[in-house]
């Protein structure tokens, strides 16, 4: 059985916002362990997607800000973001955890529906999340808190879409739960 919604979830982590953050984060309710849960999963995919993929203005703010003071907080954290990079030879490859990196983007996605149609939440989705795909802007952008986080969803098609620092670009679609 859920446990009730009794704290609020920001839709968009706050971690993946440099300061100042927006002011204006959407939120959504849920439990304190689904919330508490989550957050170790969300700043190892913040570290890795804008630690090492990002490389943009916006990116580059968090890594010289909450990144930094992440390692100093925590040398087991950093440990483990720098031996996602393996050497071989000469290339250099990224050693990622892609079921977290994946359920932080359907964590994201679900809430994105829930606070965009909140009619629609009762029916129970899940969601697919497609590998990585090329960046592209979204159609129409819904809500966005630019240039550190745009997304986009479709209704009619049941897709979304967010792209993170205009550089990683998530997509997928909402599925309908059977009863």
């Amino acid at each position: 059985m859920a446990s009730l919604g009794t704290t609020r979830d920001h839709v968009v982590p706050r971690l993946f916002f440099p300061e100042p953050k927006p002011s204006d984060l959407a939120t959504v309710p849920s439990c304190l362990k689904c919330n508490n849960d989550a957050s170790g999963h969300e700043e190892y995919f913040r570290n890795v997607i804008v630690g090492l993929l990002c490389h943009s203005d916006s990116g580059d703010a968090i890594w010289d800000s909450a990144m930094h003071r992440s390692f100093i907080r925590s040398p087991r954290v950093e440990d483990r973001f720098w031996s996602s990079l393996k050497a071989e030879e000469d290339l250099v490859w990224l050693d990622i955890d892609f079921d977290r990196i994946f359920l932080v983007a359907a964590k994201i996605s679900l809430a994105l529906l829930r606070h965009s149609n909140p009619l629609t939440w009762s029916l129970g989705f899940r969601v697919r999340v497609d590998p990585f795909s090329e960046i592209e802007s979204p159609k129409e952008s819904c809500r966005d808190w630019e240039p550190a986080f745009v997304y986009s969803i479709d209704t009619e098609s049941g897709s979304w879409s967010f792209v993170l620092h205009e550089c990683v670009r998530f997509s997928g679609t909402y599925i309908l739960r059977s009863p």
